[in-house]
């Protein structure tokens, strides 16, 4: 019998019977929807985790990089460094060793003129 063709002399018992199966219907669809959304959400909050390592990955390889390519900068400055200290030190032995040499003792001009 139809909800809509109910007329009020029907009896009690069939009106709580038509409403349980309304009820129970919004709240089968009410968890079903509850339970897509969940499931939905915890898709979304693993793909971001996922996006969010790779995204750190890169900034970890980016940094990894850049301070790999300081470090080369700075050994290549403290070797350049060291061979002219060296060059120096050779520089002025010689003119200790040497009274003529004297004229050719590295001056800080002649050493600035090497950087």
């Amino acid at each position: 019998m139809p909800i809509f063709k109910m007329t009020p002399g029907d009896p009690p018992g069939r009106r709580t019977s038509i409403r349980r199966r309304i009820v129970v219907a919004y709240t089968a669809f009410a968890l079903l929807t509850a339970g897509v959304l969940a499931g939905l959400m915890v898709e979304l909050r693993s793909n971001e985790i996922a996006e969010a390592k790779n995204l750190l990955t890169a900034v970890a390889q980016l940094t990894d990089e850049q301070t790999s390519r300081t470090l080369q900068n700075v050994e290549q400055g403290v070797q350049n460094v060291e061979s002219i200290l060296a060059s120096a030190k050779s520089r002025v032995a010689r003119a200790a060793a040497s009274p003529s040499f004297g004229a050719e003792v590295p001056t800080t001009e002649s050493i600035d003129g090497q950087f």
